[in-house]
C-alpha cells in the first residue's frame, strides 16, 4: 500500500470521526449506529497506520495485495451495513402497516355515520334529481 494512499486513509478517517462524533453531540445520530461507524473508522486507522495488519490478513486468506484485502473488507462491512438497515426498515414498515390498521379501526369505530331516521326509496330520489335539474 503506498504511503500516499495511507495518509489518505487516516485523513478519512479523521474526518469520519470527527464527523459522526458531532452527529452524535447534536442528537442526529442513534448511539448504536454511531458505534458501527466508530469501529469503521477504528479500522480504517488501524489499516492505514499499520499496513502490515492487511498485508498479514491478505497473506492468511489468499488475497493478491493488501490493497484487495482493504476494498474486499470494507465493501463487506457496508454490505452488512445495508443488510442490517434493510431488516430494520422491514420491521418499521411491519409497525407503521399496524399503526394505520389500528388507526383505520378506531376512526371508523367513532366516526360511523349517523342512521337517518327514515330512508328515501330509488324512485323519491330519482324524482328530487329531476326537479333539481
Amino acid at each position: 500500500m503506498s504511503p500516499q494512499f495511507r495518509i489518505v486513509m487516516l485523513v478519512i478517517a479523521l474526518i469520519a470521526f470527527i464527523f459522526v462524533f458531532r452527529r452524535i453531540g447534536r442528537a442526529q445520530m442513534k448511539v448504536e449506529d454511531a458505534l458501527y461507524w466508530f469501529l469503521v473508522v477504528i479500522i480504517l486507522g488501524v489499516f492505514s497506520v499499520f499496513p502490515e495488519v492487511t498485508e498479514f490478513f491478505a497473506r492468511i486468506l489468499g488475497i493478491y495485495s493488501s490493497l484487495n484485502f482493504t476494498f474486499a473488507t470494507f465493501i463487506g462491512l457496508l454490505l452488512l451495513r445495508v443488510f442490517l438497515q434493510s431488516i430494520q426498515i422491514n420491521k418499521l414498515e411491519k409497525k407503521q402497516e399496524i399503526l394505520i390498521q389500528k388507526y383505520a379501526i378506531d376512526n371508523c369505530e367513532h366516526n360511523r355515520p349517523k342512521v337517518m331516521p327514515y330512508e328515501t326509496s330509488d324512485k323519491e330520489n330519482a324524482e328530487e334529481n329531476k326537479t333539481t335539474v
